[in-house]
């Protein structure tokens, strides 16, 4: 389609019609979803998902000295999601910041049951039990 002038006299380019329209038309969207993940949100390709940073304080009757505390916390820091574990060993508690978009609650109490620690009503692995430091199996009977 030839330019043409308008009532001013200025040329102008006739609008994008057809397939070179819809491709403008998707490049900007495109742009646009990609332009808007950042680093300070978790972006999982061109989809934007916002994190949802949650607190869950564990009762780790275990947890009888430092040994204990960092098994546990080591154990919940492999997990995809978990961002930070804090033990408490006076209080028996490991307090855990996690992102519930990519890791549940019960995940991570069935993870700890798994590695030996009495949580959230799970079956004890036996034998990851066995491999805990002693005092982690003193201390529940203190």
């Amino acid at each position: 389609m030839p330019r043409s002038a308008d009532q001013s006299g200025s040329w102008r380019d006739p609008p994008l019609s057809g397939r070179a329209g819809l491709h403008v038309s998707l490049a900007l969207v495109l742009a646009l979803v990609l332009g808007a993940c950042s680093s300070k949100c978790a972006c999982r390709g061109p989809f934007l998902f916002r994190q949802d940073i949650r607190q869950l304080v564990v009762y780790v009757p275990e947890l009888a000295g430092s040994s204990c505390a960092e098994a546990a916390r080591e154990t919940v820091m492999k997990l995809d999601g978990v961002l930070g574990a804090a033990p408490d060993v006076e209080g028996r508690t490991l307090t855990v910041r996690y992102d519930s978009r990519r890791l549940a609650a019960r995940n991570i109490e069935r993870t700890l049951a798994m590695a030996g620690f009495n949580v959230g009503g799970f079956p004890v692995n036996a034998e990851a039990r066995a491999s805990l430091p002693a005092e982690c199996t003193q201390g529940e009977q203190q």
